[in-house]
C-alpha cells in the first residue's frame, strides 16, 4: 500500500535544517528575554522594550512554527537555544551596557537569522517547505531594518539585499 508511514518521514537534512531554525529562533527569545529583564538596568525606554517583546513573541510564533514542522516530518524537536551560537555570543552578553549595545546585538542575530533561512533556500527536499523557511528569513530581515532604523544606521545602501554572510551552518550545535 505504497509505503505510508514514510509519506511524511522528512529527510535527515530537511529535519537539521529545521532544527537548526528552531534553535536559532530560541537564541532570539533568550536574548531578548534577558534584555527584557534587564530593562532598568541597561536604560531601555518603553519603546525599545515593546518592539523587543513583539519581536519576541514572533520569534516564539516562529520557533512553534519551526518544531512543529519537525515533529510532523517525523524528527525531535530542537526546543532550545543553539548552544554553539550561545557561547559565541556570551561575551557580548556579557558585555552589554546600555540600549545602543542591546539594539545593536539584537540587530545581528535578526541579521544571522535572515541569513541563515536564506543560506537554505533551494536546499530543503521538501520543496514546500523553502517558501515556509523564507517567509521567517523575511521577517527576520525587516525586523534588522527596523533595528538599523532606531540605531539610525545606513540599512539600505550598504545591504540593498540581503546575503548569507555570517549563516549559521546547518546542524552546528545540534
Amino acid at each position: 500500500s505504497g509505503g505510508d508511514s514514510t509519506d511524511t518521514k522528512g529527510s535527515d537534512n530537511d529535519l537539521a535544517i529545521l532544527r537548526t531554525a528552531s534553535s536559532l529562533e530560541h537564541v532570539a527569545i533568550d536574548v531578548y528575554q534577558k534584555a527584557i529583564d534587564n530593562a532598568g538596568a541597561l536604560g531601555i525606554t518603553a519603546g525599545v522594550a515593546d518592539v523587543a517583546k513583539l519581536f519576541q513573541s514572533q520569534h516564539r510564533d516562529h520557533a512553534a512554527f519551526f518544531e512543529g514542522a519537525t515533529k510532523q516530518l517525523g524528527g525531535e524537536a530542537f526546543t532550545v537555544a543553539n548552544p554553539a551560537v550561545m557561547e559565541s555570543l556570551a561575551g557580548r552578553i556579557a558585555a552589554l551596557k546600555n540600549q545602543n549595545d542591546v539594539i545593536v546585538l539584537a540587530r545581528d542575530l535578526e541579521n544571522v537569522a535572515a541569513a541563515t533561512y536564506q543560506s537554505t533556500v533551494g536546499a530543503f527536499d521538501n520543496l514546500a517547505l523553502n517558501a515556509k523557511s523564507m517567509s521567517v528569513g523575511g521577517v527576520e530581515a525587516r525586523h534588522a531594518a527596523v533595528l538599523n532604523g532606531v540605531l539610525k544606521a545606513d540599512a539600505f545602501a550598504s545591504k540593498a539585499f540581503h546575503n548569507t554572510m555570517g549563516a549559521v551552518a546547518v546542524g552546528t550545535g545540534l
